[in-house]
């Protein structure tokens, strides 16, 4: 998978926590955002925007010619692209001061899932919440630590999402819009490094992982083996994403949260997108 694979800076951002790495392929454009800074970023050739919004947002449900529409600490918002308008138009925990919206997917449904957490979290005070298309909000579960990796085969039959304050990933079955029981796909060890964040699955047969403090990507097979990594020139991955012209580029958010200025020093990119072209694909499509 990453055998020749090399990842270069497709954007120094410096971004204080990038995440949500969004590939838009009808538009041919890279999203993320900077959920600190309260930014949203497009990358279109040669072309960058950069949005200001009231909100942090942290994850992008979807993008149309000229909205996207993502989760913030508010609920879920439209973000205008044309002007950089921004309104939220589903309250999700708008109330909770202590809470903000983290990762998140899309169902095969069309539904948006995403999980919230504590501004500080040190203890299990967020939850996982389903939007349907038709914007209805329903609590899914709880309690919830640092929800990341929201990933759904096309079959609906279950869903992988994870908690990073455990260092676990969990299959969690679903029945219809219920979920149901879960299990452990993958965890780390009290001697294992890294911490599993934002995911990506390839062709339904792998999963791409974004580890935090473990300055790499590592694809696991569908029983959560891990099966190979790439070391990545900075400490905190964050969100990964599947596109470019021919899909075959990885993209890759990072973060220089919590750094000191001599880790900042030793890995200036910290914050920057990365992309990394993915080989063998063939088979995986």
């Amino acid at each position: 998978m990453f055998e020749g694979a090399k990842p270069v800076a497709f954007h120094t951002a410096g971004n204080s926590l990038g995440e949500g790495a969004f590939w838009d392929a009808s538009g041919q454009r890279l999203l993320w955002v900077d959920i600190l800074e309260q930014r949203a970023m497009v990358k279109q050739g040669n072309s960058f925007s950069n949005y200001k919004l009231p909100v942090m947002p942290s994850v992008i449900w979807k993008v149309t010619e000229e909205q996207v529409y993502l989760a913030s600490e508010k609920g879920v918002g439209i973000l205008a692209l044309s002007d950089g308008d921004y309104r939220t138009v589903v309250e999700v925990e708008a109330d909770r001061p202590d809470t903000r919206s983290n990762d998140g997917g899309v169902a095969p449904d069309g539904s948006f899932w995403f999980g919230t957490m504590q501004n500080d979290p040190k203890g299990k005070g967020g939850a996982i919440y389903r939007v349907a298309p038709d914007l209805s909000v329903k609590r899914m579960a709880d309690p919830v630590g640092i929800p990341n990796t929201f990933l759904f085969p096309s079959s609906g039959e279950y869903a992988l999402i994870g908690d990073s304050l455990e260092r676990r990933i969990y299959r969690y079955s679903i029945d219809g819009d219920h979920l149901g029981a879960r299990e452990v796909w993958m965890e780390k060890g009290s001697n294992d490094g890294g911490t599993p964040d934002g995911s990506v699955l390839i062709g339904e047969r792998m999963v791409i992982n974004a580890e935090w403090d473990g300055g790499r990507i590592v694809a696991y097979d569908m029983e959560g083996r891990e099966c190979d990594a790439l070391s990545l020139p900075v400490s905190r991955p964050t969100s990964c994403a599947l596109g470019g012209a021919d899909g075959r580029t990885l993209f890759i958010t990072s973060a220089r949260e919590g750094l000191t200025r001599e880790e900042i020093a030793q890995q200036p990119d910290a914050g920057a997108v990365f992309a990394v072209q993915l080989q063998g694909l063939t088979n995986v499509w």
